[in-house]
């Protein structure tokens, strides 16, 4: 390659002043990664302590829950209680239902004949008081 007298001189000067700056940039390339190695070390011990922190606040949640257990499963029996006492009563009311639409005409009579009986205890009532 046919290069002229002051290229080779330029290409000279370029590589002293490499040889020169190359070491520089390295230190301060190195200066870099050490503070950011000093950060990353820094941010480790302060997940560690943030770990340590909710694995306590964990134990201290499993502990409440413990406590509440109990109470769960009391409101729990409670509920199943309350759903049979349902579930009872609403055959009982169906059954009574079922029970007076079938026997209509003797509960027409039971209750007319209460009533009259009732009308006559106060007219004896009524009676009895004018007499005293």
């Amino acid at each position: 390659m046919n290069v002229p007298i002051g290229a080779n001189q330029f290409f000279e000067e370029v590589s002293e002043f490499f040889a020169k700056v190359l070491p520089i940039v390295g230190v301060i390339v190195l200066v870099a990664l050490f503070f950011l190695m000093w950060e990353l070390i820094k941010f480790v011990k302060g997940l560690d302590v943030t770990v340590n922190k909710i694995n306590d606040t964990i134990v201290s949640l499993d502990k409440s829950v413990e406590k509440l257990q109990a109470p769960l499963n009391t409101v729990q029996s409670l509920s199943y209680t309350v759903d049979s006492v349902h579930i009872v009563s609403k055959r009982a009311v169906n059954k009574s239902v079922s029970m007076i639409t079938d026997n209509y005409g003797v509960v027409k009579d039971w209750v007319s004949t209460f009533f009259k009986d009732n009308k006559k205890n106060e007219e004896n009532d009524i009676t009895i008081r004018e007499e005293v």
